[in-house]
Formats: structure tokens, sequence, C-alpha cells
């Protein structure tokens, strides 16, 4: 499910609920998770799972051939998560709904 969605997509965010279709991607709570875009596998992602357990998202990226995962907030007001994403050092932010990576 998450595989798929990352490869189709090249990238999802997964949370608790299922698939996030609204808000604005935030990630930068952790370190992420970078694996080549050649060696994403189901069992990879199975591990991150784990390791991000606590996390309410868990969001997924190709970025310069290599994905990355890593727990995620989602955020309702956009401004907020573009101050937010820039305070965290992130390359981009993601609008959920728009389909839109926001780079900063």
């Amino acid at each position: 499910m998450l595989l798929d969605a990352t490869l189709a997509n090249g990238g999802a965010t997964l949370t608790r609920e299922g698939f996030a279709t609204e808000g604005v991607a935030v990630a930068g709570i952790a370190p992420a998770i970078r694996v080549d875009a050649d060696g994403l596998t189901v069992e990879l992602l199975a591990d991150a799972v784990q390791v991000f357990r606590n996390a309410t998202a868990l969001g997924t990226w190709l970025h310069e051939g290599e994905f990355w995962i890593e727990p995620t907030e989602v955020f309702t007001d956009r401004a907020e998560a573009i101050r937010i994403g820039r305070d965290r050092g992130e390359i981009a932010v993601y609008d959920l709904g728009e389909g839109e990576e926001i780079t900063l």
C-alpha cells in the first residue's frame, strides 16, 4: 500500500486513519531514513513504520534519486506549515490538497 503509493506518486503521507489528502505535510521532526531509489522495499518501509511508530504521520518523498522516509506532521494552515518547515530547515513541504511541493 505505502510502497505502491510512494512509487506511483514520488511520495505519500500516511496517518493512522489512512492516506492524508488535505493539509500541508511537514517533516523535520527526526532524521529521515534515506535509501537509493532502487532500494525501496516493503520490508524497509515496514521497518521504518516501526522506527517511527509514535509519529502521527509517516511521509515518503523521492528527492534527487533517494527516497526519504520520515515522521511528518500535517497542518491545516499553509502559512504556519511553511514557517515551521523553514524553522526546521526543510527543503520543501507538500500541500496534499493541491498536490504541490512548496520549495523553501
